[in-house]
């Protein structure tokens, strides 16, 4: 599962020091009015959930990686260890997710018959201490020299793709960075990404909206 940082500055000399508070992924946000106050009120602010990405890698453990396929995908080899056999749920032996939303879509499609026999339905793993710590949306500077439209999250007429999710408020983000209107677009991301109130953030931690993450910890 992948998090993406809420910093309480629009500035950062160092974010992987300076930010240690992360909006849960969206498929671990308690299910209760709390939270979903919480969750709400950060949709209001984005237009969505992250900027980035919400499906995480698809592995958190993998045994027998032959080569690095993408920035999410091997090709493992054996599919299933010596002396083991498919799993019940037709998952191989090798790898591990412990994004519970990828494992079930990816079961699902082995009991409809959409996945070939080739294909690795992946083993559950039940640690929710393993996230990938988003900094991409951590301070203005670097965020303002992101070109979006290469990063595949903007086709060429300004609209959000779905990979990513916060369409409305990126894309008018991406038309003031174009036109070079970058007190604007401070302005803008001050009001999306970043939250100073500390009463804030302790509310949406209680409430498990957000998470506390130090990885030097």
């Amino acid at each position: 599962n992948n998090v993406e940082g809420v910093p309480q500055s629009a500035d950062s000399t160092d974010v992987l020091r300076s930010v240690r508070v992360f909006r849960q992924n969206m498929g671990l946000v308690p299910r209760n009015p709390k939270a979903g106050a919480a969750f709400f009120s950060w949709q209001l602010r984005l237009g969505g959930w992250f900027i980035s990405y919400e499906n995480g890698k698809s592995a958190v453990s993998v045994k027998h990686a032959v080569r690095c396929l993408s920035v999410c995908m091997w090709e493992v080899r054996p599919q299933i260890e010596p002396c083991k056999a498919r799993a019940p749920d037709g998952s191989t032996c090798t790898w591990y997710t412990n994004n519970h939303l990828l494992w079930e879509a990816a079961v699902g499609r082995r009991k409809e018959g959409r996945l070939a026999e080739e294909e690795e339905v992946p083993r559950l793993h039940e640690s929710r201490d393993a996230l990938l710590l988003h900094f991409c949306v951590c301070d203005f500077a670097s965020f303002w020299r992101k070109r979006w439209t290469q990063l595949g999250y903007l086709s060429a007429s300004d609209q959000f793709r779905v990979r990513a999710s916060s369409g409305a408020m990126m894309s008018r983000f991406y038309r003031l960075q174009r036109e070079g209107r970058q007190a604007d677009a401070r302005e803008l991301y001050e009001l999306m990404c970043v939250c100073e109130s500390d009463e804030v953030l302790e509310t949406h931690l209680d409430a498990g909206v957000l998470l506390r993450c130090d990885p030097e910890g």
